[in-house]
């Protein structure tokens, strides 16, 4: 039978007293921030009416009476949270109604684009009553707070200006700079910078001549370490966090890897990319994951055997620009960079990718990004020297959702050419 749409005339007497009898009564079950493409629409059938009003009281009551989730919610539990305020209860039927009546809560949705504001934040995300945090963040335990009780390890932060490849660093989360060394390469223009254990730090500059570099003393000097077979012009380097295993990659699309702190490499396999600008990762479980520029949609590959074979992923969600960076913390989350300073996020090995918050650099590219431990990101732009601005540098302490603007890593004085960012643990 086909299903009529809800209108002022169909709320029904037997409605309104089913409203009745929970109004006040129900208490809260947590519950997901979430923004569906039709709020409301619990029966998953491209509109909402009158079942899924009837479909959300349902749901309210059966929690009420810690029954499961009724037969007619045919989406996420959390999409039954209209307001996203943890709860499943009368406003969310209220809430319902008023959608079905086309008659969208304006007041909650304050940037006007189809979404309630609250659902566009990290809100709680425990199905139970005793969840126990953890560092997604999320609020999992539903007490309005994000990621509390992890001990933030404080890190150093490094940047490497791309053309005069002075090592400059930061210990306060870049409100001040020190100037560290300088990197024993020609100007290279483009760079990538990677960092393993506490105090290895490793280097790939552009041009197939050029070596990488290390640092085994926590960036106070560099020297020329290994190059690998036929390396191409675009290259980058990356290196497991913690093992000392680092990874080499360019434009051939072919994957080096060394066991020996960069002083030699071994092809081990290859992967398909076409971009100009790449990208690579190493996470805590050793997972390698290599990107592809961002106007070219974001592609990504991952290698769970050391190099050898490679798996697409989801795309990261690029939109422009010729540069690609990607960065991992503690628990493995994945950051990308869009192209237009918006920061995509995936907690599940690249499965997924979200769109977090945007780093305010206004016109000015980000062009690197690096992890300072479990909720702290830091990115940066290079000084192209005719803004006067200097290389800028941003901070995040909350995964990435808001930015603030430190200090410039690098003053207005001559251009930077590409810049690199990489930390270590603090002893």
């Amino acid at each position: 039978m086909p299903r009529t749409t809800l209108s002022p005339h169909r709320i029904s007497g037997a409605l309104l007293f089913a409203l009745t009898l929970f109004v006040g009564m129900l208490h809260v079950s947590p519950a997901a921030a979430l923004c569906p493409a039709t709020p409301g629409d619990l029966d998953a059938d491209g509109d909402t009416n009158v079942v899924d009003v009837q479909c959300a009281i349902l749901t309210a009551l059966n929690l009420l009476s810690d029954e499961e989730f009724p037969a007619c919610l045919a989406v996420a539990p959390e999409e039954a949270d209209i307001n996203c305020d943890a709860a499943w209860d009368i406003t969310d039927v209220v809430l319902s109604i008023n959608i079905a009546l086309q008659m969208w809560p304006k007041d909650l949705d304050g940037d006007g684009n189809g979404c309630i504001d609250a659902c566009e934040k990290p809100l709680c995300t425990c199905l139970l009553p005793d969840c126990s945090e953890v560092f997604d963040g999320e609020d999992n335990n539903c007490n309005d707070e994000v990621d509390e009780g992890f001990e933030q390890e404080p890190y150093k932060v490094f940047a490497l200006d791309g053309i005069h490849t002075e090592v400059l660093s930061s210990t306060d989360n870049g409100d001040t700079w020190q100037f560290e060394t300088d990197m024993p390469a020609p100007a290279p223009a483009s760079v990538s910078i990677t960092s393993s254990g506490a105090d290895a730090i490793f280097v790939v500059t552009s041009g197939s001549d050029n070596p990488t570099y290390r640092s085994l003393d926590a960036g106070q000097s560099f020297e020329p370490a290994g190059i690998w077979k036929d390396k191409s012009y675009n290259a980058a380097i990356c290196a497991h966090p913690t093992l000392g295993i680092v990874y080499g990659t360019d434009a051939s699309g072919n994957i080096h890897r060394s066991f020996d702190n960069a002083e030699t490499f071994e092809w081990v396999g290859s992967w398909p990319t076409e971009g100009s600008s790449l990208a690579c990762v190493v996470t805590p479980s050793g997972t390698l994951y290599l990107i592809d520029a961002a106007y070219m949609g974001g592609p990504v590959h991952a290698s769970l055997d050391s190099g050898n074979s490679v798996i697409k992923k989801s795309n990261y969600g690029g939109k422009s620009g010729n540069m690609a960076a990607i960065a991992s913390d503690p628990a493995g989350n994945l950051f990308a960079l869009d192209g237009e300073n918006n920061v995509m996020l995936s907690t599940d090995e690249a499965e997924t990718w979200s769109q977090l918050g945007s780093i305010p650099a206004g016109n000015q590219t980000v062009q690197t990004l690096a992890t300072g431990g479990l909720g702290v990101l830091y990115a940066a732009t290079p000084n192209p020297s005719n803004t006067g601005t200097g290389g800028r540098f941003f901070v995040s302490t909350d995964m990435g959702w808001t930015w603030s603007e430190t200090s410039n890593w690098k003053g207005p004085d001559g251009p930077t050419g590409w810049v690199g960012l990489t930390t270590l643990p603090l002893p």
